[in-house]
């Protein structure tokens, strides 16, 4: 790991401790509450990409084979990538009277 990868995941710990500190002395105020809620996202969001920065060291991240065929970058894609909501169905075999 490089120097900057290392003070970008001591940088999501910091996010994590902020958020846990905030939480613990939020002291039954919802407004607070909320906010340590956004830092903890706002966390997990930097240590998913910390993570995929970490990963994108090794040669297997851009190695293309059957499975994956452009190698693990596009995963982040994946993570990232919003899916779309199925649509319902209209069935009229079980439909209620």
């Amino acid at each position: 790991m490089s120097r900057e990868q290392t003070l970008r995941l001591a940088w999501c710990f910091c996010h994590l401790f902020v958020a846990g500190y905030v939480q613990w002395n939020a002291q039954g105020s919802l407004a607070v509450t909320a906010l340590s809620h956004l830092v903890f996202y706002d966390a997990i969001g930097a240590f998913l990409c910390a993570g995929v920065e970490v990963l994108g060291n090794f040669e297997v991240w851009k190695r293309s084979t059957i499975r994956q065929p452009f190698g693990y970058v596009y995963l982040n894609l994946a993570l990232h990538t919003p899916h779309p909501r199925p649509r319902p169905r209209l069935s009229l075999i079980n439909r209620p009277n």
